[in-house]
């Protein structure tokens, strides 16, 4: 026999999902919305499957299941459904779409579930929250205008600027200003077609 450390798998738990689950994957997204409101406010964030580190400070599941047979825990919580409710306005408030949570919702799951995710340290970014989450996804103007086929840029080293500007932005808003006729719709037009 070894006396190597057993390496560590790359799942978190294994066996089917357990009662209790939904309700941390809940919490871990109450935190990612938190931070999407409060962007300064971590550094990164690792989930970390409750019920298992439960067990482990009990001795194991048998005792960690003793133990809490004696109790009955009655709390003034929401409901799962009324606390995701809350948590779905709370990120649609931000700007975010339906897309945007479902993504946001399968990621978390994804991130709890394995051990490195996401890479490379498991240790959830806020960059990480916001692509998954589809923070920065171009919307289509909906005032219609059309790129002319014989369109020409106002300069090419001004177009790689702005493209460049709006792909390592921090904010989610960007201002381009300019006279009446001098083609800014029809540049922000070529800009979403570019980055779509």
């Amino acid at each position: 026999m070894s006396n190597s450390p057993k390496e560590r798998s790359p799942v978190t738990r294994s066996g089917a999902r357990r009662l209790g689950d939904d309700y941390q994957d809940q919490v871990a997204l109450e935190v990612l919305v938190d931070w999407l409101e409060h962007s300064q406010r971590y550094q990164w964030v690792q989930p970390e499957p409750l019920r298992a580190k439960i067990a482990e400070e009990l001795g194991g599941e048998h005792q960690a299941r003793s133990f809490f047979a004696s109790f009955k825990f009655r709390l003034n919580l929401p409901s799962l459904t009324d606390l995701e409710d809350g948590l779905q306005r709370r990120f649609y408030q931000r700007g975010g779409s339906d897309a945007g949570w479902q993504n946001l919702k399968q990621e978390l799951r994804r991130w709890v579930y394995f051990r490195h995710e996401p890479p490379p340290d498991g240790k959830i970014r806020l960059s990480d929250i916001k692509r998954a989450a589809q923070w920065y996804q171009l919307q289509s103007l909906p005032q219609g205008f059309e790129i002319p086929p014989d369109y020409v840029l106002p300069s090419n080293d001004f177009h790689e600027k702005i493209l460049h500007r709006l792909s390592t932005s921090q904010c989610g808003c960007s201002f381009l200003s300019g006279s009446p006729g001098t083609g800014k719709s029809t540049y922000a037009s070529k800009v979403f077609e570019d980055r779509a």
